[in-house]
Formats: C-alpha cells, sequence, structure tokens
C-alpha cells in the first residue's frame, strides 16, 4: 500500500494494491482513497498470463 499526500488541496491519497496468482494467470487490482473514501469509479484491475521460461 503506498501512501501520496497532495500538499495544494490538502487531501490524503491512498493507494491499495491486491495481487491475486492462479496457475499462470496474475491479476492486480488497485483501489485509490482520497481522504479516506474509496472511489469506485477509479478501481482499476489488470490481467496477465505469465509463462515461466526455463
Amino acid at each position: 500500500m503506498g501512501t501520496f499526500e497532495n500538499f495544494m488541496g490538502g487531501m490524503t491519497i491512498v493507494f491499495a494494491i491486491e495481487a491475486t496468482v492462479s496457475g499462470s494467470k496474475v491479476s492486480v487490482t488497485v483501489t485509490p482513497t482520497i481522504d479516506d473514501e474509496e472511489i469506485e469509479d477509479c478501481i482499476v484491475t489488470i490481467e496477465r498470463v505469465v509463462f515461466n521460461r526455463p
């Protein structure tokens, strides 16, 4: 989890990052929270297939 403070407006922005691995599929979800309020319109989920090469 990372925190970024906006000094111009005095807001605190927190990015919660959750990663899930299922076989060769990796899913990462980033959820932003501004001043303790989750911003549902800005939740991003990315899925990728990862191959393990020898």
